[in-house]
């Protein structure tokens, strides 16, 4: 938490069942950074087992972290310490607690490794840039939802949707397999399964935020998909050839998809927004009656169009750009041309002034719409 510098415990843990690195039952937890992580260790011990105001400790754990590296073996010339497990040992002597538990910079290192989604929202939020390309589920939510005026809501996103977020639900209770979703934008395909995700009771909600990442770059999401298991991968990369590879590796892959995109067979459509849920929502927001009806009409029920009508930060699509107008003007003048035909290339490139391999690569990220 932001207040472990005040008294009391720095963490009190109720854990319905044993996980790795976490014990049933209520535990007790210290953290110290400091250099002399024995003697704070120590302290913490003695204050918290000899002054443990009440607390049913016999029945408890007492936990103690640090971010430094508790050393196991002694080196020569340096004064003797303690192991961590000669430590525990002369606690457990004591007989106060049911177990005792350290963990240094070692284990918090494994515990990330095996948390990616947690590692990068961790690496993130302390100035440490994480990986390229990887976004934990929840900053892409609140970079999504973020506007000066106006906050999204997942309510929202899933308003008049029930037969959506029921699909998306089953396929998590099920066994690990592609998940594709049709959407104006990628991004609201996104939104849409996050704000499914958010719906969900505390405990089921937790657990697939927690192994959620969205991956933009296909050599990373291999990679993860190699070292990580039972994870929601969602494929942000506009390549759906390592999907199986992810699932055969017990992952979900959500994989969001466009209309431009006809080569996929969607699990599911998102369509537009119910007309009466949008207009509560707006006035949820606080919008009036006539701002409202404003809205709803202008942005033809599209969650997407709204966002840029109520001026959220976002990708702007490639279409649009000034750079890209060349390209577009001339496949619209055109209309229709056969891509191995000599004489339809030697046409398109004499009404743009440029060579037809520029024009097709352009046009081609051109289409691969955000």
């Amino acid at each position: 938490g932001n207040a472990i510098q005040y008294n009391g415990w720095d963490g009190i843990l109720d854990a319905d069942e044993s996980v790795e690195f976490i014990k049933k039952g209520i535990s007790f937890w210290e953290f110290g950074t400091n250099a002399d992580y024995i003697n704070k260790a120590n302290e913490d011990y003695k204050k918290r087992t000899f002054e443990n105001k009440g607390y049913n400790i016999k029945e408890s754990v007492f936990v103690f972290v640090t971010p430094r590296i508790w050393e196991d073996n002694i080196r020569t010339g340096r004064q003797k310490k303690q192991s961590k497990v000669e430590w525990i040992n002369e606690k457990k002597k004591d007989d106060k607690w049911s177990d005792i538990i350290i963990y240094d910079a070692r284990d918090l290192e494994e515990w990330i490794q095996k948390c990616p989604s947690t590692a990068t929202w961790l690496s993130n939020h302390i100035n440490k840039y994480p990986p390229k390309n990887v976004e934990s589920a929840i900053d892409f939510w609140e970079r999504w939802i973020y506007n000066p005026k106006y906050k999204f809501t997942s309510k929202l996103v899933l308003s008049g949707r029930d037969n959506n977020i029921n699909k998306i639900k089953n396929w998590l209770d099920s066994k690990q397999s592609t998940y594709i979703l049709k959407s104006f934008t990628k991004e609201e395909a996104v939104a849409f399964f996050i704000s499914t995700i958010l719906s969900l009771e505390d405990s089921k909600k937790q657990y697939f935020l927690e192994r959620c990442l969205i991956i933009s770059d296909k050599e990373v999401f291999i990679k993860i998909s190699k070292i990580h298991k039972y994870h929601i991968l969602i494929n942000y990369f506009n390549d759906p050839d390592t999907n199986d590879y992810a699932t055969y590796k017990d992952n979900y892959v959500f994989y969001p998809i466009t209309p431009e995109c006809t080569i996929n067979i969607p699990n599911d459509e998102l369509g537009l927004l119910n007309y009466h849920n949008l207009s509560k929502g707006l006035k949820e927001l606080g919008f009036n009656d006539e701002e409202s009806y404003s809205l709803v009409r202008d942005s033809g029920r599209s969650l997407s169009v709204l966002r840029r009508l109520l001026n959220f930060k976002q990708k702007q699509p490639n279409w649009i750009k000034t750079e890209n107008l060349i390209y577009l003007l001339t496949t619209l003048l055109i209309g229709k041309w056969d891509d191995e035909n000599k004489n339809d290339q030697e046409i398109i490139c004499k009404l743009s002034g440029l060579s037809y391999d520029i024009i097709t690569q352009n046009l081609t990220g051109i289409t691969l719409t955000e």
